[in-house]
Formats: structure tokens, sequence, C-alpha cells
């Protein structure tokens, strides 16, 4: 059996800023952080990811909340698994 914890990555999808919290399947909050909707805020997005990857090992999972949020956003999640829940 493996041990890994899952790495989870919350985001809830504002107009121009997104907040982000990254967790662990134990319950563990390893990280809380907000974005801009920018190239810049992309990248930081990524690299905090890779980081508690390389950490903590484990698959990632994303899920994405928002109100009217683009389907368009899946894709700049790349090979992440993702679950999208949008909000009316």
């Amino acid at each position: 059996m493996d041990n890994t914890p899952q790495i989870y990555v919350s985001v809830d999808i504002g107009c121009r800023q997104h907040s982000v919290a990254i967790g662990l399947s134990n319950g563990d909050v390893l990280d809380e952080f907000s974005i801009f909707h920018r190239p810049e805020g992309f990248k930081q997005f990524f690299e905090r990811i890779e980081h508690h990857r390389q950490r903590h090992g484990g698959a990632i999972a994303v899920a994405m909340e928002g109100y009217n949020a683009s389907p368009k956003m899946q894709i700049i999640f790349g090979s992440y698994a993702l679950s999208l829940a949008l909000t009316n």
C-alpha cells in the first residue's frame, strides 16, 4: 500500500485575482495565497505546486470553484487532475 499523501489544490476563481489553497490528503494545509490573472500569477501558481510536489511527492488533484468561471480555465492546468465545480 502506498502511503504517499495526495496533494489537493483548490482554486477560487475571481475576476482579476484567484485564491489558492494547497493541502495534503491527511488534512494538513501547506500553503494559502492569491494570484493575479496574469502570466506571472499562473507561473507562481505552478511553481508553488511543484515545490510541494517535490517536497511531499504524491499525485496532485486540482479543484476550481467560481461564479461564472470559464471552462477555458481547464486548459491552464495541463497534466494535473482537474475537478471543475461551477456555481451560479
